[in-house]
Order: C-alpha cells, then sequence, then structure tokens
C-alpha cells in the first residue's frame, strides 16, 4: 500500500479485522480518514515474505519499550579508611583477627556504612581495587571464622546474637557460598514459634529476608526463594520482608526476571499497588520498597519484550493509576507537615520517571539506584 505523495503531518490511521464465519481469511482495513483514504488487505494478491517475524519487525522500527539497567551499588575506600570520626574496616579487621572474640557487631556496621553512597564491597561482591591484599587477607580469615560460629548456632553448638550473621550478609556476593541456603532455611522454619536461632522475634525476619536479597548469586537459589515468597498471599507480606527481598532479587540479578511467568508478575504488580494505595494520606514512611519494586518489575521486559506498556496492557495502566494517585496526593498535601514534605520531593520525580518507564520510554537507565537511594 502507498501514497502518492508525503503526508506533512503524522496522521491517525485506525485498523479493524472483520471476520465472518465460514468465509475464510479475515479482513483487514486500514483507514485514514484525514487523507480520504482506505485499503482492504488482498490475501488472494500477497506475496509470502520468507524470513523470521523477529528480522520483520526490526527492519520496520517496531516500538521497544525501555529496560532499567540492572542495580549495581558501588564500592570505594571512604569506609576503608581511617578518619578523624572513626577507624577504617581496615584497621578493624588488623584488630578483630588478634581477638578470640570477635566484636562482628562493629565489623557489621562498617560494612553497612556507606559514605559518599559507596559500600566497602559492591553488591556484586568486589572490593576496591586499592585495598591492600593484608587486608583481603584478614577479611578472608574473619568471613571464614563467622561462617564457622554462624553454623554452630545453627547446630546448636552456642547461642549468640546476627552480628556475625549481618557482617555476612553485608558482604553482598563476596559472602560465603552456602549462606544463601542457610538462609532459605530459616525462611523454611517460619512459624509463630520463631523456630530457628537466626530468628528470636519478629524484626529479626527482614535480616533474614533482606540478607538473602543481598547475598543470593545462582538462578536455581532465585527459584527457590521466589518461590517460598510466593508461598504467602501477597495480602500478607510486609513490605521489609516480602517486598523488599523481591525487589533485590529482580533489580540486582540478570536471571531472577526471567524466572517470572506472567500470573508472579500479576502478583507483584497486585502488592505494589497496595502498598501505594496504603501509603494514600500518610507521611509515606513505609513506601520505600513499593516503587523499588515495580522498577525491578520492569526488568521482565528482558523476557517478554514490550510488557507492562500503558495503553498495551490493563495491568501497566493499574500502576499508572496507582502512581497518578500518589502523585496527586503529593500535590494537594504538598505542606501537610515536613515529613510529608521531605517524602514528596524525594518520591514525586521518580514517580514521573517510573511513569516513563511504563510508557516504555524511559529516561533513565539508572532509575533503580535512585530508587535504591531514595
Amino acid at each position: 500500500m502507498e501514497l502518492t505523495s508525503r503526508t506533512a503531518a503524522a496522521t491517525p490511521v485506525k485498523l479493524s479485522v472483520e471476520q465472518v464465519p465460514a468465509a475464510g481469511r479475515a479482513r483487514f482495513i486500514v483507514n485514514a480518514p484525514s487523507l480520504a483514504r482506505q485499503f482492504i488487505v488482498d490475501w488472494d494478491a500477497a506475496k509470502e515474505v520468507q524470513r523470521p517475524w523477529n528480522e520483520l519487525i526490526e527492519e520496520l522500527g517496531a516500538f521497544s519499550a525501555t529496560i532499567p539497567d540492572r542495580l549495581i551499588l558501588p564500592c570505594g575506600m571512604e569506609a576503608w579508611e581511617d578518619n578523624d570520626r572513626d577507624q577504617g574496616l581496615s584497621s578493624l579487621l588488623a584488630e578483630n583477627s588478634e581477638r578470640d572474640e570477635v566484636d562482628w557487631g562493629e565489623l557489621a556496621r562498617k560494612l553497612a556504612a556507606r559514605p559518599n553512597k559507596r559500600y566497602c564491597i559492591s553488591s556484586d561482591g568486589e572490593l576496591p581495587s586499592e585495598v591492600p591484599d593484608e587486608a583481603r587477607n584478614l577479611l578472608d580469615t574473619l568471613t571464614q571464622r563467622a561462617l564457622e560460629h554462624v553454623q554452630a548456632r545453627v547446630n546448636g553448638d552456642i547461642i549468640a546474637n546476627n552480628e556475625s550473621l549481618k557482617f555476612l550478609t553485608w558482604q553482598f556476593r563476596r559472602s560465603p557460598a552456602p549462606l544463601p541456603n542457610m538462609l532459605l532455611k530459616a525462611w523454611d522454619a517460619r512459624s509463630p514459634l520463631f523456630n530457628h536461632p537466626f530468628v528470636t522475634h519478629a524484626m529479626n525476619w527482614v535480616l533474614v529476608y533482606q540478607g538473602f536479597g543481598r547475598t543470593c548469586r545462582t538462578q536455581e537459589e532465585e527459584r527457590i526463594a521466589l518461590s517460598r515468597i510466593f508461598l504467602r498471599d501477597v495480602q500478607s507480606w510486609t513490605y521489609r520482608e516480602e517486598t523488599a527481598a523481591a525487589a533485590f532479587l529482580l533489580s540486582r540479578s540478570e536471571t531472577a526476571p526471567l524466572l517470572l511467568e506472567r500470573q508472579d508478575v500479576e502478583r507483584l504488580a497486585e502488592r505494589v499497588i497496595i502498598e501505594f494505595k496504603a501509603e494514600l494520606g500518610t507521611d509515606y514512611t513505609r513506601f520505600n520498597y513499593a516503587p523499588f519494586l515495580l522498577g525491578g518489575l520492569l526488568r521482565w521486559r528482558l523476557k517478554e519484550k514490550n510488557a507492562l506498556v500503558v495503553g498495551q496492557d490493563k495491568l501497566a495502566d493499574e500502576l499508572r493509576d496507582a502512581i497518578l494517585k500518589t502523585r496527586r496526593d503529593f500535590a494537594r498535601n504538598r505542606n501537610r507537615n515536613e515529613r510529608f514534605t521531605r517524602a514528596a520531593n524525594r518520591y514525586d520525580p521518580l514517580l514521573e520517571q517510573l511513569l516513563e518507564e511504563l510508557e516504555g520510554q524511559g529516561s533513565n537507565p539508572n532509575l533503580l539506584v535512585d530508587l535504591f537511594d531514595v
């Protein structure tokens, strides 16, 4: 189908399909009223193009929705080095290597510190190149001691707090390979009695869920974790446990989004909408992980190209509506109180960028990093 002259501007075109029962091929009608033209596909005169669909679609310049880049939290030397206020990790490792009783809490706090938005160890488990060999060796030695300490707790040989476990989880993917599986076993032991040495009160579940999200590194571990998360109805999730763990998995991994099926995506989106709705009219103190999970969920486009695009997917429309309601809440109540104003100022620009992503036209590839930092 060809036009006799070039159009001066974009012109609306309507495509309709008609199928009469038992009448053979469907009729495709392309109608452009403003051009006073109508085309009907003539199947009998058509010639079959012997090329794969993906090549043809690419050649025609088909729409391709953007995908947020994978989240990688960088490392730096700031927390390794001593400063005027406190010791760096290098000094702490040297001190504790000589002790019979390691101060796991101090070591864990240093690993969790993020001066200038840089950890001691990156979320991919990398160390800064400037770290001396001696400090690397001390870290390896104390990591092995921490793993033995945690294993002794699991075996019932000792009773202790979770500080050595925190020390390991804040090493992200550099943590010992057995650790994610140990955390998964704690998930399996979940009950009102908290029947696991890692969990002596409810707040310990935050460490178990988020610690797994930090340390998980294989697709099989991701598969098991997602199956455990989905065992609980999304209505029963808590934002710092299941929502956070799912957000970590989808945002930090190349493989976790590939494990999702459509029904999984629908459940995750339902949870996002639940948490957006729950914060309307509040100070948004529990809003940390819902936008983050939504950003990670958009990485399902690695598996299903152009998924969750507004106007093409009802679920994307529902997510857009949830964002718009939140932004209206921000606009109407900007001066509600200082805490609310700070939250609105932090989240509103990021919600605008999430809307762009839902439209398939994201402009910030580092959106997941920004959502983590909010």
